[in-house]
């Protein structure tokens, strides 16, 4: 089952906020391994748009 933008975005935010690897939030079977990391790779370059109705409020970051 594919992951959602919004689950990938859950897990940008987990590993951005604790600090952990893309391993250790996608998890460890190689499929969904070579899914987040493709992922991450194009959301860290700025081509996956994570807009504010795809991430809830309590995880969305800090303006300030």
């Amino acid at each position: 089952m594919p992951w959602t933008l919004v689950q990938m975005c859950s897990v940008l935010e987990s590993v951005r906020n604790r600090g952990r690897t893309w391993i250790d939030a996608c998890g460890q079977s190689e499929g969904s391994r070579l899914r987040c990391r493709v992922f991450l790779k194009r959301a860290l370059a700025g081509q996956v748009a994570a807009s504010a109705d795809l991430i809830p409020p309590q995880s969305a970051p800090k303006s300030d």
